[in-house]
C-alpha cells in the first residue's frame, strides 16, 4: 500500500489463505521503501524512524473530511508529563459569555476561527473574527507546593495535626464500611447503597440536644415550628445550615462491596505506589503527585502505617463534566491478619482555602482476605462537590454519585486485576484462520494500555485541558454541542511537526448501554458508524481477553479496501457495571510489526480515538437510556497556528461527528426517528 509520504509497503494480501500478521511475524517485520531497500524492524530503536503514516480521507457532502490517521500521540513518558502547552484551572466554563463570536470577518473564509492573542498584532486578529479569550497558564501545583512547605521539615505541629486526622479518618471509615442499615439505605432495585445523612451527624458528628430535636424534625416531617415555641427563646440560636454543617457543596456518599482476585497487600500496594494507581485507575484518575510522606511502613518494607500527603485531580470521559482536585492525606494500615484498609481525607480543614470547589471526607476501602487469593473490597466513596457547572445531560448520574462512586472504584479494581491476569496468562485466543504470534502479546497489551490512558486524558476536563476546550462556533455545529482543542504536536524523524486536534461530543440516546456498547464493540458492526470502514470487510485478526466477559478485549482488526489498501487497529473494549467504552487507533504495518514481534511498545506512536458509554440515570430510577460521548484525535496539515483554525478544519470536525451520530442512530431507528 502506499502512505502519504510515497512509502510502498509489501502486501501479500491478495493471497488466500496468507495473512497479515502471519507477514508481519515472519517477515521481521521488515518493510520495502521507495528506494528499494529494505529495512530491518527486529531493532526496537528503528522504529523511531519509521516514515510518516499514511492518512485516510473520505468524501463527505462535497467535503473531504481527513477522518482517522494512523499517527500516534507521542509517548508522554508513562503519562507523567503534559500532552498540551496549555494549562487551566480544572473549571468548565457553563456558559459561553466570555467567548465572543463577531461575524463579518476580513478573512479568507468568515467561518474560520480566531484565537484572540493579545501579544499578537497581526491580523489574524482583527476584531472581525471569531475569537476567544488567550488561554492563560494557571499554576494549579502552588497550591500544593504550600501544602508542602506546611509538611516540611519544621512544621511538626502541622505534621501532628494530619497525622491525628488521618488516624480519626481511619477509624470512621473502618465504622462506616462495616456497619449496616440505618446508616446505609439501598436505592431503587438495591444496586446502590446511598448514606443515610441524618444517621450519619447522630453516628458521627458532634452534636448536642438541639441538634438532636432538629434531626428529630426533619425525620418526622415537623417543618412547623410547635404552637408553644417561644420566638424570643434562644434568639443567638445560629442558623440550620450552619447548625448542621452544610454548605454550599453537594454531598455524594456511597458504598460498594466486591470480591476481587488479588491478595490484600497487593491492592494496599495499588493505593500506596503513585505510579501503579495512576495507571490502574485511567478512567478516574487524570494526574496525581506525591508530596511527602509523614510516616513510613513499619517494618519498611511494607505499607502498614505509611502516611503520605499528596494531590490528584478524579475526572470523567467528557469535557462537559468538571474534573475534581483534591489535597489530601491517604492512610494505609494492618487491622487484622489479612485484614488492610487505606482511607483518604482531604486537608483543606486544617488549611483553608478559598474558593474549595471539592472536598473528600474519609473515603476509601476496607480489604478482607479469603481463601484461594481472593479478597472482598468494601469501598466507601464520601465526598462534597460543587457540581453546578456540570452540563445538565451529565448532571443525574453525578449528582446520584454514580459517577464518581464506589461503585466504579470497585469495578476498576477489578479491571486492573483482570488485566494483570492477561499479562500473565499465556493462552491465546484466536479466529482460526489468524495467527497471534506469543512474542507479541505483552507488547500488544501494553501499547493498548497507554492507548487507552490517553484517551482518558485527552478527552477529559483536567487542568491540563479544562480552559483549552473551545465550542464549535453555532453557523457550523447546529444543533450538535461540539467541543474541541489542540493537542501535542506530532513529530516524526524527517517531517515538518504538525498540530493534533481532538474533539468530541456527547449525547443522549433512548438505547440500553449494554446493546449500545455490543454495537460498537463487534467489528462486524464497524461498517455501520465507520466512515473509513463502509462498505467494506472487516476481519478481526487476533484477539487477548482482558476481563470476565467475552467483549472485554484488545483486538487487532483489519479493513480492506477494494484495491488491497488495508487500514489496521489496535481496539480495546471493556465494559462494567458504570459504563463502557471502545477505544482504537490506527497502526501502520511497520509498527504493528514491531509489536508483534515483542519490541518495546513505548516507541510506537499512537492517536486514540473512540467512544464512552455511559447509563443516562442511576439504576432504579425507570428505564436507563445512554450518555454517547464521541472523540476522535487527528493530525492536520492546515493547523499552521494555535491561534487561527480554518473554516475546513471546523467544517471537517463538524462533518465527522455529525455524520457519524446519524450513522450510529440509523443504525437503532427509523429514518424518520434519526
Amino acid at each position: 500500500m502506499e502512505g502519504d509520504n510515497g512509502a510502498n509497503w509489501s502486501d501479500d494480501s491478495s493471497q488466500e489463505d496468507h495473512n497479515l500478521l502471519d507477514d508481519l511475524y515472519f517477515n521481521g517485520g521488515s518493510y520495502h521503501t521507495e528506494n528499494g531497500l529494505d529495512n530491518d524492524e527486529s531493532d526496537a530503536d528503528s522504529i523511531e524512524v519509521l516514515p510518516e503514516a499514511y492518512v485516510y480521507s473520505v468524501e463527505i457532502d462535497n467535503n473531504l473530511l481527513g477522518l482517522y490517521q494512523t499517527d500516534d500521540e507521542m509517548n508522554d513518558n508513562n503519562d507523567q508529563e503534559d500532552e498540551d502547552d496549555v494549562s487551566g484551572s480544572g473549571e468548565y466554563e457553563a456558559d459561553d459569555e466570555d467567548h465572543e463570536y463577531e461575524e463579518g470577518s476580513d478573512n479568507e473564509d468568515s467561518d474560520s476561527l480566531l484565537v484572540n492573542n493579545p501579544d499578537d498584532q497581526s491580523e489574524l486578529n482583527s476584531p472581525d473574527s471569531y475569537s476567544f479569550p488567550n488561554v492563560s497558564h494557571v499554576h494549579h501545583m502552588q497550591r500544593a507546593s504550600d501544602l508542602l512547605m506546611a509538611v516540611s521539615l519544621g512544621s511538626e505541629p502541622n505534621k501532628s495535626r494530619i497525622i491525628k486526622q488521618a488516624t480519626d479518618s481511619m477509624l470512621e471509615l473502618v465504622k462506616m464500611a462495616t456497619t449496616s442499615d440505618p446508616l446505609w439505605q439501598r436505592r431503587g432495585t438495591g444496586e446502590m447503597e446511598i448514606l443515610n445523612g441524618l444517621q450519619y451527624l447522630r453516628q458521627f458528628g458532634s452534636f448536642d440536644s438541639t441538634m438532636e430535636a432538629i434531626i428529630k424534625m426533619v425525620e418526622n416531617g415537623e417543618h412547623q415550628l410547635s404552637q408553644n415555641h417561644d420566638p424570643l427563646e434562644n434568639q443567638n440560636m445560629p442558623p440550620l445550615a450552619t447548625i448542621l454543617a452544610f454548605e454550599p457543596l453537594h454531598i455524594e456518599a456511597t458504598r460498594e462491596f466486591g470480591f476481587v482476585n488479588a491478595t490484600a497487600p497487593t491492592i494496599v500496594k495499588l493505593f500506596m505506589d503513585m505510579d501503579l494507581w495512576c495507571n490502574a485507575f485511567p478512567t478516574i484518575v487524570a494526574r496525581a503527585t506525591p508530596l511527602g510522606i509523614l510516616q513510613h511502613g513499619v517494618p519498611a518494607d511494607n505499607y502498614d502505617g505509611m502516611l503520605k500527603v499528596m494531590t490528584a485531580e478524579f475526572h470523567q470521559s467528557s469535557p462537559l463534566v468538571p474534573a475534581r482536585q483534591s489535597y489530601f492525606a491517604r492512610h494505609s494500615k494492618r487491622l487484622t491478619n489479612g485484614s488492610w484498609a487505606v482511607v483518604d481525607v482531604s486537608l483543606e480543614s486544617l488549611f483553608p482555602y478559598p474558593h474549595v470547589q471539592f472536598r473528600r471526607r474519609p473515603s476509601g476501602c476496607l480489604i478482607q482476605e479469603i481463601p484461594n487469593g481472593v479478597s472482598m473490597v468494601t469501598w466507601v466513596e464520601h465526598v462534597e462537590s460543587d457540581n453546578r457547572w456540570v452540563h445538565p445531560i451529565f448532571q443525574p448520574i453525578v449528582n446520584s454519585g454514580l459517577a464518581f462512586g464506589a461503585q466504579r472504584w470497585v469495578a476498576m479494581i477489578n479491571r486492573h486485576c483482570h488485566w494483570t491476569e492477561a499479562l500473565m496468562d499465556r493462552t491465546i485466543y484466536r479466529d482460526p484462520a489468524a495467527f497471534f504470534p506469543r512474542a507479541g502479546r505483552n507488547s500488544l497489551l501494553r501499547v493498548a494500555e497507554r492507548m487507552t490512558r490517553g484517551f482518558f486524558k485527552n478527552i477529559s476536563s483536567c487542568s491540563d485541558n479544562a480552559n483549552a476546550w473551545l465550542p464549535l462556533p453555532a453557523p457550523i455545529s447546529g444543533n450538535e454541542d461540539i467541543r474541541f482543542r489542540f493537542g501535542d504536536l506530532l513529530i516524526l524523524p524527517g517531517r515538518d511537526a504538525r498540530s493534533t486536534v481532538i474533539f468530541t461530543t456527547s449525547l443522549r440516546l433512548p438505547v440500553p448501554p449494554k446493546i449500545l456498547f455490543d454495537f460498537l464493540a463487534d467489528y462486524r458492526m464497524r461498517v455501520q458508524w465507520d466512515l473509513l470502514s463502509d462498505d467494506r470487510f472487516v476481519q478481526e485478526l487476533g484477539y487477548v481477553r482482558t476481563g470476565e466477559i467475552p467483549e472485554n478485549k484488545v483486538s487487532v482488526l483489519q479493513v480492506k479496501f477494494a484495491n488491497a489498501i488495508e487500514i489496521l487497529y489496535i481496539q480495546e473494549n471493556f465494559a462494567d457495571p458504570t459504563g463502557s467504552y471502545v477505544v482504537f487507533a490506527p497502526v501502520d504495518t511497520a509498527a504493528m510489526s514491531a509489536i508483534m514481534n515483542g519490541e518495546n511498545p513505548e516507541l510506537v506512536t499512537i492517536m486514540p480515538s473512540g467512544f464512552s458509554i455511559l447509563p443516562d440515570k442511576a439504576p432504579g430510577n425507570g428505564p436507563v437510556g445512554s450518555i454517547l460521548t464521541i472523540a476522535f484525535k487527528t493530525a492536520d496539515n492546515h493547523l499552521s497556528s494555535e491561534n487561527y483554525v480554518p473554516a475546513e478544519v471546523l467544517r471537517t470536525i463538524d462533518g465527522v461527528l455529525t455524520t457519524t451520530i446519524y450513522k450510529i442512530r440509523k443504525a437503532f431507528f427509523a429514518d424518520n426517528d434519526v
